[in-house]
């Protein structure tokens, strides 16, 4: 858990570093940020090969020793890291703890799809055996990733458990932020708070955990940064709010209002260059997950009947 904790943080603070977004976001943001890199890297894999241990210990081999490569120097980034990683780990291995183990929903296609996307590269058609197979999230993608020599096959239950983690101690980190201003009443404070709450109260359950609550929380995170941010036209945050509503499309596709928020802050005040690395991968993301739907499904976005082709 340490390990993939450790893995998920790297990955985002090399994937943030490399899209060039020079913003002090906190170690635990750079962890959610790693999903997204994550989930790139593995549906981009699976179209030519299957998600094999093999290969993923590869994967992850090559970026921890690409991050330590280029921050071996930075002794105080490591770390926070380090210790991010740790309270992560301990709140991670709590919560699933105090979880049971019948998740019909995982049974029916998460588990079978995560498992299909472990031994095969994309099958085309596969909606065809299960319509489930259609409704496919990016997660499948992202937990088929930490199926390796290190997790074993037992890996695939983590990444849910470190969203949960990583979203939490962000919270606790903006309400300690919260609690030393002088002005509480602000529209970001209730934000957070209520946030919170809904988290713990809502979200709280492991076993509950399927597709949506993982959306939910990147969701949530969004317009945490996007209220926080509304009048900035910083071009990184422009970058870094487009990414983010564009992995949340493709973890549930009915948070499509992300994608019209992110268009909307574009177009506020267009002075910046609207073609950067940030913009890039957003359509990259966009291009494999709707050629990937087009082929198991034969649709744009599954069952939608008018982006379909029989």
């Amino acid at each position: 858990m340490f390990i993939s904790s450790f893995f998920l943080i790297i990955s985002g603070h090399q994937f943030v570093k490399f899209i060039k977004i020079n913003n002090n976001f906190s170690v635990t943001e750079n962890g959610l940020f790693g999903f997204i890199l994550l989930g790139l890297v593995s549906l981009t894999i699976n179209f030519i090969l299957p998600l094999t241990a093999k290969i993923n210990t590869i994967i992850f081999f090559i970026l921890i020793l690409s991050f330590f490569m280029q921050n071996r120097r930075q002794i105080d980034r490591i770390k926070k890291i380090l210790i991010t990683s740790l309270f992560t780990t301990l709140l991670s291995l709590i919560f699933i703890s105090f979880s049971d183990s019948y998740r019909p929903d995982s049974f029916l296609y998460h588990f079978p799809y995560t498992n299909l996307i472990n031994e095969n590269k994309i099958l085309s058609g596969i909606s065809l055996v299960h319509f489930r197979f259609g409704h496919i999230s990016m997660m499948q993608y992202i937990d088929a990733i930490f199926y390796n020599f290190i997790n074993g096959k037992e890996g695939v239950t983590l990444p849910i458990s470190i969203i949960f983690s990583l979203f939490f101690i962000f919270l606790i980190e903006e309400i300690n932020k919260i609690l030393k201003e002088d002005n509480y009443l602000k529209f970001y404070n209730f934000f957070i708070i209520l946030s919170f709450i809904f988290l713990c109260v809502r979200m709280s359950r492991y076993s509950d955990y399927g597709n949506d609550h993982p959306a939910t929380i990147f969701f949530l995170y969004f317009m945490a940064i996007y209220i926080k941010n509304f009048n900035s036209y910083i071009l990184d945050i422009k970058k870094y709010l487009s990414l983010l509503a564009t992995f949340i499309f493709t973890l549930k596709v009915f948070y499509f209002v992300p994608i019209l928020l992110s268009i909307f802050i574009w177009l506020k005040k267009i002075n910046f260059k609207v073609i950067n690395l940030g913009s890039t991968t957003c359509l990259i993301i966009l291009f494999f997950w709707f050629l990937k739907n087009i082929l198991i499904s034969g649709c744009l976005i599954y069952p939608a009947s008018f982006t379909c082709n029989n």
